[in-house]
């Protein structure tokens, strides 16, 4: 504990705007009293941010009080304190005033939910950046009697008094008063108290005006005041104390929340006591009001409760709590709506008992009095009346009696019991306990039993009794209490007494549906049973029950019902078996009958037995009737009740006539009929039983016919009609779809020149063959002929003449004509076909056709896919579809071609080829132009030029295509290209005519570059050289690219090299360069140059002359040495360069200059004949030669020898 011996005016914790004034630590429990802190400055420099006038992050309790911080800044939060998660801090009686924080929290930051603020004075605090000027806690806090004032948020943030950002956890304030804080020019109720997210529970404090009618969310609370007037005695000097008398005595003392309770602080910020005067309510904020006269009064009774009696109200209510309660005053009047006076004041209640308890006696039973009761104090002062109680004192009061016991569903009005009464009584009201008293009689209350004690009890029973058939008797009750006081009499209904049995007179089976008496049931049928009895009173029950042996229930068990009449369902009974129905019934006073049981009845399941049904013989002419005749059925079980006939065009049906009822007859005659030809009609008859069970027999039918055969059609030829022939001498004919109902006996046909004559070949008769060959006739083909067929039946009636369409002879078989293009018309030429495309002809024949085939044969054993159908009957459509094998051959054969007289074409054959995958100009060679479309049609993603993925070899290529432009298609292009190329002649530098600009070349030691003309977009070179002094080679492009492409075969055995690329603006065409020997060496170039539309914008052949140059300076040894004549010496030169070539003697004097000029760049060589600058030999010895240039000089010995 550290307290100051001064006070906080006059001992100071200054900061020095250089860190934080306190910090607290640890776990010990900390108290600090009477400090002021300020000018604290917490930064990034500092600890933390946090906190500059105290920052309090230990475990330990903290108790702040009688402190004073201010003037302290924090970059982050809590300008004047901060409170960590872990602390349990209680400030009392502190001033916290003019601190900042530049983000949330300007006086106080609150992160633990242990923190207890009360009887502080927190004003002109403020946030630079953000929320919660005065107090911003993120944890649940308590704030009691405090004042916070003038504190300050920016414009357009909240919370300028508290933010509280306590998610599900509440806060709790009372007592405490707000006014003035600021929120900016958006001034809005969050300028006093923002919940961001939490819960509030306020009581008794002071709101701005702006947080009324819910703009504020209290979760809990009462007693709060929202008002924007000044309450304090002069804000302008802080002077805080309070003088608004809405703030006087308008605390609460205590409040409990979560199960604590928490308690108005005894002593305010100056020390003064709390509340003043003492019994009073406290005030609200920091300061306590100097004492004053009690002009309060105390609180208005509540939860009044008015109990009636005998001649008296009895009232109980909750006890008020103030120390300085006097008693109650009890006001009451007979009349309602009375005002309370002196002169209806009837008692003063002194009672400190908790709830009061007070009784008003000596009433008058039966009046209604009207209450109202107040509380005063000490001081004299009475609280508000109550609201007007009402209660009516009451003496002993009857309820209801019945006849029976209590155990009874219902109350008795009939009893078969001639010894035996019983009755029971609900409880009569009263505050006492009562003795009953009972009485039974049928002519006067009390005429069989006089007036008997039942004691407390409220039911009774009567025995050996002597009671009388069809007499109704009633029970009387009343009480008296232990006063005498007696009640009201109360008496039951009455209860008759029947002791005669019900007697039943007849119980029948009857019809369901018309209520006729029934013998027999049938399968799905029910029975309607009708009981007839009597009684003396009423039949309240009839208990039936089916059985097999009169009086008994052994099929269908005793079951009740309240009328005399049921419907039982029979579907469940046997068949062959008499049953039986049963009765017994039971009258209102429980008196059975005797059991009555009827005559009886049976089931009968089995339809009838069918017999047979005639109609006469199966044909007849006669249309208008029918006779009809039946025999044998028969019914073993209810017998047969009646016979019904329908007739129609099916067994069993009635389309003509429906069904008819001819009772028993066995035999009728069926007139008035319109029957039709060449219609079966089928007679039905059904016997039906007496429970509706039937059975149905048709006759075989009888069919009218008067008419002769139906003709059918008449086809030229032996199977299907033809209007062609291809024989002069034999003609076939075939026929179908002749009828008649009695059939067909036989056919007779001939031939002739028009339909229906016979002048070629006359009638014929076939028997009843439907086919049929003329032999040996003698037919022209200038004319038409025709068979004929007449049908005739079984009764002789004869068909009408049936001829053929005719027909007419050819013996002449078909040809091809032409063959089109399916999607041009276009003549077909037979030459190539597109590998990926789907190809269509159309094969045009010089007649119609019957049939015709299409064989198809691939040299390279590819299985085509095709489609052939023939069109307009003179045409053969072939569809051949792709992908096809590249490169390939295919073979059509046009097979099976019959005309329509049966005339079959010779087999024709064609040979069409198949287009190189690749070769998109189609000019039979993959050249710089299918390259340059590849690469513009994969860069456009053309799917034009899609040629992957493939299978097989190359050139044998068949193209699957995927949609895509990846490797696969760059791949099979490179193969195909690769494979074109490679072949004999390709690498060969051409003879081309030189066109457009001239080749443009650069050539060093190593390197052949190729400038292309402007507009060139692809390029081919085509470069022989001999291969055994040079080698050209292409060299790889930097920065390749499919617009950059280059594919190349270097044949390095015959010195042979092919180029094609793709060139980009400014791009050139490079060659490496390798010489074997150290001679110029003579190369053959071609060249082709085409622009983006393919054309050729220069080509032609060039004859170059390659020199080889050193890399480097040298001065090789002469040889032969040592020599004599001559040797030769060779040197080599990068560049050109001035040469001097000296020959020294031993002694350094120089003997010759071999060389002495410019020579150009290269491999070069001098012989010496060892004659020296004047033309004269020089003896043998040891000489020195040295090569001398601007930019090199070497030195080597050499010997020669005599």
């Amino acid at each position: 504990m550290i307290v100051s011996d001064n006070g906080a005016g006059n001992t100071i914790i200054d900061g020095g705007q250089n860190g934080h004034c306190l910090r607290i630590k640890g776990s010990s429990v900390v108290s600090l009293d009477g400090f002021k802190l300020t000018n604290g400055k917490a930064n990034s420099s500092n600890e933390n941010s946090d906190g500059a006038g105290i920052y309090i992050s230990s475990t330990g309790a903290v108790n702040l009080n009688n402190l004073i911080i201010s003037n302290n800044v924090a970059a982050s939060t809590g300008g004047g304190i901060y409170i960590a998660a872990s602390a349990d801090v209680t400030i009392n009686a502190c001033k916290i005033y003019s601190n900042e924080a530049v983000e949330y929290g300007g006086g106080i930051a609150n992160r633990s939910d242990k923190t207890i603020i009360k009887n502080s004075l927190i004003y002109n605090n403020k946030t630079s950046g953000y929320d919660g000027g005065g107090i911003d806690a993120t944890k649940t806090f308590t704030l009691i009697n405090s004042t916070l004032v003038g504190n300050s948020v920016p414009n357009g943030r909240y919370g300028a008094a508290i933010r509280i950002a306590t998610t599900l956890d509440s806060v709790l304030i009372f007592n405490s008063v707000f006014n003035a804080n600021y929120g900016g020019e958006n001034y809005s109720a969050d300028d006093g108290i923002y919940i961001n997210n939490g819960k509030l529970i306020a009581y008794n404090n002071y709101f701005n005006a702006e947080e009324a009618n819910g703009e504020l969310t209290i979760e809990r609370g009462s007693g709060n005041i929202f008002s924007n007037m000044d309450p304090f005695t002069s804000s302008s000097s802080d002077d805080y104390t309070i003088k608004s008398a809405d703030l006087l005595e308008s605390g609460i003392s205590s409040i409990i929340m979560d199960g604590i309770t928490y308690n108005a602080p005894t002593a305010d910020i100056s020390g003064n006591s709390r509340p003043n005067p003492t019994n009073t309510a406290p005030d609200m904020g920091a300061y306590e009001s100097s004492s004053r006269a009690d002009i309060t009064p105390p609180a208005m009774p509540t939860e009044v409760v008015a109990t009636s009696g005998d001649t008296k109200i009895s009232f109980t209510w909750k006890g008020n709590v103030e120390s300085d309660l006097s008693g109650y005053k009890v006001y009451r009047s007979t009349a309602t709506n009375f005002t309370p006076s002196s002169s209806n004041l009837i008692a003063t209640v002194i009672s400190s008992i908790d709830p009061v308890s007070w009784s008003d006696n000596n009433l008058i039973n039966r009046t209604k009095y009207y209450y109202r009761i107040s509380a005063i104090d000490n001081a004299g002062n009475e609280s508000d009346k109550t609201a007007e109680i009402s209660a009516m004192p009451e003496g002993i009061k009857s309820t209801a009696i019945f006849d029976g016991n209590p155990v009874d569903s219902n109350e008795l009005d009939y009893t078969n019991s001639s010894t035996t009464l019983s009755a029971y009584w609900n409880t009569f009201i009263y505050t006492e306990d009562l003795t009953y008293y009972y009485a039974v009689g049928n002519s006067s209350i009390n005429n069989l039993i006089d007036w008997t004690s039942a004691g407390t009890d409220t039911s009774f029973t009567l025995s050996n009794l002597s009671l009388e058939n069809d007499v109704t008797y009633y029970i009387s009750v009343y009480a008296a209490s232990s006063e005498s006081n007696l009640s009201d009499t109360i008496s039951t209904d009455g209860i008759t007494v029947d002791t005669q049995i019900p007697i039943i007179t007849d119980i029948i089976e009857t019809d369901s549906e018309y209520g006729a008496l029934r013998d027999w049931y049938g399968a799905g049928d029910s029975t309607t049973l009708i009981v007839t009895a009597t009684d003396n009173n009423s039949i309240t029950n009839y208990n039936l029950s089916i059985s097999k042996t009169a009086f008994t229930d052994d099929v269908i068990a005793w079951f009740n019902s309240d009328t005399n009449m049921v419907t039982i369902d029979l579907s469940s009974l046997n068949e062959n078996i008499q049953y039986y129905s049963n009765a017994k019934v039971t009258d209102i006073a429980g008196n059975i009958s005797d059991i009555k049981s009827s005559a009886g009845f049976k089931m009968d399941y089995t339809n009838p037995v069918a017999g047979q049904v005639s109609s006469g013989e199966p044909y007849q002419a006669n249309t208008t009737s029918i006779n009809l005749n039946w025999s044998g059925f028969s019914d073993a079980q209810s017998g047969i009740n009646h016979y019904e006939y329908s007739l129609g065009k099916q067994p069993n049906s009635g389309d003509l006539i429906t069904r008819v009822n001819v009772g028993l007859s066995e035999y009728v005659t069926i007139n008035d009929l319109d029957l039709e030809n060449n219609e079966t009609y089928y007679s039905t008859i059904y016997a039906v039983d007496n429970v509706e069970n039937e059975i149905s027999a048709s006759s075989a039918g009888v069919t009218i016919d008067n008419v002769g055969p139906t003709i059918g059609v008449v086809a030229d030829g032996l199977v299907e009609d033809t209007d062609l022939l291809n024989s002069l001498t034999d003609v076939s004919m075939n026929w179908s779809g002749f009828f008649d109902i009695n059939g067909i006996k036989n056919y007779e046909v001939s031939l002739g020149t028009s339909e229906g004559l016979n002048d070629v070949v006359g009638w014929v008769n076939v028997d009843a063959n439907t086919n049929h060959s003329f032999s040996g006739v003698n037919l022209s083909t200038d004319a038409q002929y025709f068979t004929n067929v007449i049908a005739i039946d079984s009764l002789g009636n004869i068909s009408e003449i049936a001829s053929s369409d005719g027909f007419i002879l050819d013996v002449i078989p078909p040809v091809i004509t032409s063959t089109i293009q399916n999607n041009t018309g276009d003549i077909v030429s037979f030459n190539f076909i597109d590998p990926n495309k789907d190809w269509g002809i159309t094969f045009i024949l010089s007649e119609n056709i019957i049939s015709g085939d299409v064989e198809i044969y691939s040299e390279q054993g590819d299985v085509v896919n095709f489609n052939i159908s023939i069109i307009e009957q003179n045409k053969i459509s072939l569809a051949i579809q792709g992908p096809r094998i590249s490169k390939d051959e295919i073979t059509l054969t046009i097979a099976n071609v019959i005309d329509l007289a049966g005339n079959s074409m010779n087999d024709t054959s064609f040979t069409v080829g198949v287009y190189m995958l690749s070769d998109f100009n189609q000019n039979g060679s993959i050249d710089v132009s299918d390259l340059s479309q590849f690469v513009s049609g994969w860069e456009s993603k053309d799917l034009e030029y899609e040629i992957g993925p493939v299978t097989g070899e190359a050139p044998y290529f068949k193209p699957a295509l995927d949609g895509v432009y990846n490797g696969r298609d760059g791949m099979a292009f490179y193969r195909m290209w690769h494979s074109d190329n490679s072949q004999a002649g390709k690498l060969i530098a051409k003879n081309s005519n030189e066109i457009g600009s001239a080749l443009i070349t650069s050539i060093d030691n190593n390197n052949l570059i190729i400038i292309p003309p402007v507009g060139a977009k692809a390029s081919e070179i085509i470069i022989n050289y001999p291969s055994t002094d040079i080698r050209v080679s292409t060299k790889e492009i930097d920065n390749f690219s499919t617009t950059s492409m280059a594919l190349s075969i270097d044949d390095t055995l015959s010195g042979r090299l092919l180029n094609h690329q793709i060139i980009n603006s400014g791009q050139s065409i490079n060659f490496d360069i390798k010489h074997f020997q150290k001679n110029d060496i003579s190369i053959n170039l071609s060249y082709l140059f085409i622009n983006e539309n393919n054309e050729s914008i220069s080509s032609g052949r060039s004859d170059l002359m390659l020199s080889p140059v050193p890399e480097e300076f040298a001065l090789h040894q002469n040889y032969p040495n040592p020599f004599n004549p001559v040797t030769t010496i060779n040197y080599d030169l990068p560049q050109q360069s001035y040469v001097n070539m000296f020959i020294y003697d031993i002694l350094g004097r120089e003997v010759a200059n071999l060389v002495g000029k410019e020579i150009s760049a290269g491999y070069h060589s001098i012989i010496w004949n060892t004659n020296n600058n004047l033309g004269a030999p020089v003896s043998a010895g040891i000489y020195f030669y040295q090569i001398q240039t601007r930019d090199f000089v070497k030195t080597k010995k050499l010997v020669i020898l005599k």
